[in-house]
């Protein structure tokens, strides 16, 4: 009975795969008999007209996919194990008090069954609150989830100017979102120009929420020198500037070389502690005539508010607006707005010395694609200038590369149908971008079978015609064997989804879509455009490759 039963296991195994391999050599067969036919239609009566019409099915595919084409994006966000609640609290909160005010939310998240360890970050440009989900949880949906339930709580929390879930990408970018760089002199007209932006970006569909790195309010202390007093007590501005920043945190007077590390050497005042208002008013400065005076003397110790921290790019002032998107927002699509609707328009009426400048992901986008769009192009340079050297022709490398249109239009018309399809958002990020890049080489493989064995039967006497109509039937087989094993074997990509499955899915729908659509076309559009260069040149053209192979027949 143990003998039988694997036999009988292996024996429904054989029958599944004989029906399923019986399918497909039917469906093989329609098909080639279809394209066959295809080909043989385009050789009759008005064969010109036809093969017009067999040429411009690819190109009006083309050009209808390039309008279906998706936004452009960055970088996918992956499925790292880390949700961030950005938060920055209220002007003037120390490091202490930012620790103690984040309690309560760390306490909600510690208190969510999916959440493993919790922290608090304080870093330079990055400082919030921090948690790690179980491994059980730590999948795409499990983190989307995790974001929204932290959104409807980000309110509940008092001491913050904002706080604001997000999910750190795996990537070394901050995922969907880009900055805008407001630059200029006067920071009350730099702050009035980020309140316009503000304002607009915030109306814009897609947009999750936009903050500044500007913050007003933060207690500050104006030392305001009095010239004439001291012009009699015999001290200079800079003396008395001098003297406040030694006592205040130690004034940087020169630097040490220890080997190969420089470290500053840094005079502070000896036995004197600073920290209150009425501490600095007091603080005693000595004139060069040995007299002893008040800070209070010489200088008026004003209390008001002010900016928390002054930024600046090429020692100009700024001021920095990140604009955050929601997770189906197209990054492309938001950023061609904001310059469009906002900043173009702006710009217009600056003032001089001011500009407006995108950078974060928006600059990386636009430098990312310019640098896709040339490899692409190179990478067909190189193809097209090794077939020509491999034939000796400038004009059927031509033809043979006359398949990547098919393959780039088979590519965005998948992108196009998978977005369609409800619940699935396949973006154009730059890692899908690759697919079209890696298609340009592998579509026109099958071309060169069509060319290679047209050419063969030219030399060996037959007609230009028959040849071509002789090719197709003859190469047919070996075309969707290796066409369909590739797109067989990368489906999986496309359509498993799984773990990092957005890093990926993307590439596995251009590369499957693209070289699956561009081997049904190959075979009827390539002899069809073969055809077309040899009506249109009025007589039979071979080239150096059909008297070569016409001599080694002989030979043979």
């Amino acid at each position: 009975t143990n003998n039988r039963q694997p036999s009988t296991i292996l024996q429904k195994i054989e029958q599944a795969v004989f029906r399923t391999s019986a399918v497909f050599r039917l469906f093989q067969r329609k098909l080639e008999s279809f394209l066959a036919s295809t080909v043989l239609w385009s050789l009759g009566a008005g064969r010109v007209g036809r093969r017009l019409i067999l040429v411009s099915i690819p190109v009006i595919l083309l050009f209808t996919s390039i309008f279906l084409l998706p936004p452009a994006d960055y970088l996918p966000e992956g499925n790292r194990n880390l949700v961030f609640w950005v938060a920055e609290p209220l002007p003037g909160t120390s490091i202490p008090e930012a620790i103690r005010l984040s309690q309560p939310a760390r306490d909600f998240l510690s208190q969510q069954p999916e959440v493993d360890r919790v922290m608090f970050v304080e870093r330079p440009g990055r400082r919030g609150i921090a948690a790690i989900l179980k491994p059980e949880f730590a999948t795409t949906n499990g983190l989307a989830n995790m974001v929204a339930r932290m959104r409807q709580q980000s309110n509940n929390f008092p001491g913050y100017r904002f706080l604001i879930p997000t999910r750190l990408s795996i990537f070394q970018d901050p995922g969907k979102e880009f900055e805008i760089q407001i630059v200029g002199a006067d920071l009350q007209q730099l702050s009035q120009l980020e309140t316009q932006i503000t304002e607009q970006l915030r109306a814009f569909p897609g947009v999750r929420n936009v903050r500044s790195d500007y913050v007003f309010g933060a207690g500050e202390l104006q030392v305001i020198p009095n010239r004439e007093r001291l012009a009699e007590v015999g001290l200079s501005e800079a003396e008395v500037g001098a003297m406040v920043e030694a006592a205040l945190g130690g004034r940087i007077a020169s630097d040490f070389i220890d080997g190969k590390e420089e470290l500053d050497v840094s005079v502070e005042l000896q036995d004197l502690f600073v920290e209150t208002p009425e501490q600095l008013r007091q603080l005693p400065l000595y004139t060069s005539r040995g007299q002893q005076v008040q800070l209070a003397d010489v200088a008026e110790v004003r209390e008001t508010t002010g900016p928390d921290v002054i930024n600046h790019v090429n020692l100009e002032r700024s001021i920095t607006l990140t604009t955050s998107l929601e997770a189906t927002a197209p990054l492309g699509t938001l950023v061609n707005q904001a310059e469009t609707q906002v900043l173009a328009l702006l710009r217009a009426n600056l003032p001089a010395g001011y500009r407006l400048d995108l950078s974060g992901s928006a600059d990386r986008l636009a430098e990312t694609l310019s640098q896709l769009s040339s490899a692409f192009i190179l990478s067909v340079l190189i193809i097209y200038l090794l077939l020509v050297a491999l034939y000796r022709s400038f004009l059927y490398p031509v033809v043979i590369m006359a398949t990547v249109p098919m393959g780039m239009s088979g590519g965005l018309l998948s992108l196009a149908i998978a977005n369609r399809i409800p619940g699935v958002i396949i973006p154009l990020d730059m890692i899908t971008a690759l697919g079209f890049i890696i298609l340009s080489g592998v579509v026109v493989n099958n071309a060169i079978l069509l060319v290679d064995r047209a050419l063969q039967l030219q030399g060996e006497g037959e007609d230009y015609d028959k040849s071509l109509y002789n090719a197709t039937r003859d190469r047919l087989r070996a075309i969707f064997m290796s066409a369909g094993t590739s797109v067989l074997g990368m489906l999986p990509l496309a359509v498993v989804p799984g773990q990092g499955a957005e890093l990926y899915q993307g590439l596995g729908i251009v590369l499957t879509g693209g070289l699956a659509f561009s081997t049904i076309l190959t075979p009827t559009v390539v002899p069809a455009i073969m055809g077309l260069l040899r009506d249109l040149s009025g007589r039979k053209q071979p080239s150096v490759v059909s008297y070569q192979l016409s001599a080694v027949n002989k030979e043979g």
